[in-house]
């Protein structure tokens, strides 16, 4: 697995002095010379670490220097990421909570790093692995909803859901009863559209069209899921990701066995198995080829 190096935080007032030198700035050009929201005297004492500016400061100054607050942030930790961040990003890389061993270490570094920091972004991730972990070891949902409930009874309130926001729905949406789930659904897909011009959220547009069909067979409606599939298999194609198309393709078939057309099907199927085994996708494979054996016993609990 790609290892990102953890490096020590630079002050905030050297780090913006850069920005603003590699951009050929002077100080003038970023507060303001009438004395208005930007001072002379308050800029210079931020770039001297004299002074830690307010957020709102720090996105005046952000915005003048063409940049960004996250990009301030990274450029502090010299192009790498901090702790918290770290875990965020293995966190996404998770994909599939199929691998419990990975879910488990992941959750102990979460739980090491709060023993000398807060971050709520972090104490609400352990709580999602948690409801990972129990639904692997139960395939249950009663007990995981109850673990993640407090993090929707934050969300349910807001009007507008952040990209940190939107990351943890998609990832516990299909814990909660149908109607909640579908509520969740229609918004997240909603919101993410109007990201697609700020964030490129297409993984993560996958990654909830996937959750979306898998939650549906859950309830035994691979009936509805036809269009979730279709927009699935046609997302995977460009981003160009492979074990997710294989996945899609893999509920298309599923879908084609519960409408009748077992023939195509089981072709359908068997091309997806071939796939990932040659993509030594070992757990993906194990997981398909089970769910395909169960599919075909049961078939008459989805028709």
């Amino acid at each position: 697995m790609e290892k990102i190096k953890l490096l020590k935080k630079k002050k905030l007032g050297d780090t913006l002095k850069q920005i603003r030198l590699n951009q050929g700035l002077k100080q003038k050009d970023i507060y303001d010379e009438d004395g208005g929201f930007l001072p002379r005297s308050t800029f210079q004492k931020i770039e001297r670490n004299e002074s830690i500016p307010s957020y709102d400061r720090l996105q005046y100054i952000a915005k003048k220097m063409n940049t960004t607050i996250n990009e301030i942030e990274f450029l502090q930790y010299n192009k790498s990421l901090s702790e918290a961040e770290m875990l965020i990003y293995d966190f996404r890389r998770l994909r599939n909570s199929m691998y419990v061993d990975r879910v488990v270490d992941l959750k102990k570094r979460m739980e090491l790093f709060l023993e000398h920091n807060f971050d709520g972004r972090i104490i609400e991730l352990i709580a999602i692995l948690k409801a990972f972990i129990l639904i692997e070891e139960t395939q249950d949902f009663e007990a995981p909803r109850e673990i993640v409930e407090f993090i929707w009874k934050r969300l349910e309130k807001q009007d507008e859901w952040q990209h940190f926001d939107m990351i943890i729905l998609s990832n516990i949406f299909f814990i909660f009863p149908l109607d909640t789930a579908r509520a969740i659904i229609e918004r997240l897909i909603n919101q993410l559209e109007a990201y697609k011009y700020f964030l490129n959220t297409q993984r993560l547009q996958l990654s909830i069209l996937i959750n979306v069909t898998n939650f549906l067979k859950y309830h035994k409606k691979i009936l509805e899921s036809e269009e979730y599939i279709i927009k699935s298999i046609e997302l995977a194609i460009q981003i160009e990701n492979l074990t997710y198309e294989s996945v899609a393709r893999y509920r298309y078939a599923e879908l084609l066995l519960v409408k009748g057309n077992k023939e195509q099907a089981t072709k359908i199927a068997n091309d997806v198995f071939t796939i990932l085994e040659l993509g030594d996708k070992k757990e993906y494979l194990k997981e398909l080829t089970n769910d395909w054996a169960k599919l075909n016993e049961n078939i008459e609990d989805y028709t």
